[in-house]
């Protein structure tokens, strides 16, 4: 039964450690701890995290460069007993790795991003511990492959657990109340945070093609989330004349009303510019939605051949794909599709598996 305590910056319902950390807690002996660096309380806890129940510690930092947060981390090592200790973010990582071995426990690490895209800082200070942990794990073979020689010099052990989707919760929140009111028409629909990384300035630029070509008059554009480009984006959207055509919904606290969208949904669109994994994509497969995809590595690997690839920098083509599978959205092809996606997302990412992973590589570590 390791004790393993989990590092992460911040706490929400849509944070992918934190689904990990609760399925380890349910299906395994494993008992992980959710350390939070960068917050002071549980008085903002999204529902969903709430419901979990999971035993977690606030350290109170303000920024990457406050000390609080590592001081009390520090003097928690000292108070209470762990076997393992599993950062999950790239700068507040590297410090949780290093404390975790002054204390001399074991360290697991998750890369959870194209460390390729990482900044020149983010970078330096990633390769600096990346020595450190006995096993680093990559979400999918292509993060994995986004190392540079130094680090994959550097890194004792590389092993790929995937992430994972929990299908029955999915399957349950079809009829989950949503927070907004949405057109019956062709819904294309996008979850993701809104930075560069996701790309959805591309979104609305295709979306003003299709509306140029005359090929809108039934589709209607959901973008689900909020993020630092929020703002930003609504204004293009009004100054782009999309304010008939796009709905953005704000934040979601509740994974049930993620999903409830995506069942509603017709098209799952995701042109990121780069990514490790993508839980939303497989979320939208599980709903059995065709999947519109960035032509990444990453997309390819995880989607697998059932995908609708298009240049991420190139709306035009985006918007073309859009109109085509738009059209043969009830085709004998579309339907087999949704299918083949579905049973991919079913087979292949099963949140229940990814718990069992880390458990047997805790185990192991922790002899």
């Amino acid at each position: 039964m390791p004790d393993v305590l989990y590092l992460v910056n911040s706490i929400s319902s849509t944070s992918i450690p934190v689904e990990i950390a609760s399925a380890i807690n349910e299906y395994t002996s494993s008992n992980v701890t959710v350390g939070v660096l960068m917050e002071n309380s549980n008085n903002r806890l999204d529902p969903d995290v709430q419901e979990m129940e999971l035993p977690i510690i606030f350290f109170g930092g303000s920024g990457n460069f406050d000390i609080t947060p590592y001081r009390r981390l520090w003097d928690h090592l000292h108070d209470k007993k762990y076997d393992i200790i599993h950062p999950h973010h790239n700068f507040t990582g590297s410090i949780g790795r290093l404390i975790g071995r002054s204390h001399q426990l074991s360290v697991v690490n998750t890369e959870h991003n194209d460390i390729q895209h990482f900044s020149l800082p983010q970078r330096l200070v990633n390769t600096a511990t990346f020595w450190l942990p006995q096993v680093n794990v990559y979400n999918s073979e292509s993060t994995l492959s986004s190392l540079g020689p130094v680090e994959r010099w550097l890194s004792k052990r590389n092993e790929v657990i995937y992430n994972g989707i929990d299908i029955e919760r999915i399957s349950k929140s079809k009829d989950h109340e949503l927070p907004v009111d949405l057109p019956n028409k062709l819904l294309i629909t996008n979850v993701g945070v809104m930075t560069e990384q996701k790309n959805q300035r591309n979104i609305l630029r295709a979306a003003r093609q299709m509306k140029q070509r005359s090929a809108a008059d039934n589709v209607h554009f959901v973008i689900a989330s909020s993020g630092p480009l929020e703002k930003e984006l609504r204004d293009l959207s009004s100054q782009l004349g999309l304010s008939d055509l796009v709905t953005f919904t704000g934040y979601l606290p509740e994974r049930e009303q993620i999903y409830s969208l995506l069942h509603q949904s017709d098209i799952f669109l995701t042109p990121s510019v780069y990514e490790g994994f993508c839980v939303a994509a497989v979320e939208a497969m599980g709903c059995g939605l065709p999947v519109v995809a960035s032509d990444i590595d990453v997309f390819r690997e995880v989607i697998g051949e059932h995908g609708i690839f298009v240049p991420h920098d190139d709306p035009n083509a985006i918007a073309t794909q859009l109109i085509e599978i738009s059209f043969e959205i009830d085709s004998e092809r579309v339907q087999r599709m949704r299918e083949k996606l579905r049973q991919r997302a079913i087979s292949e990412y099963s949140l229940k598996e990814t718990a069992f992973a880390y458990h047997e590589l805790y185990t192991e570590i922790a002899k």
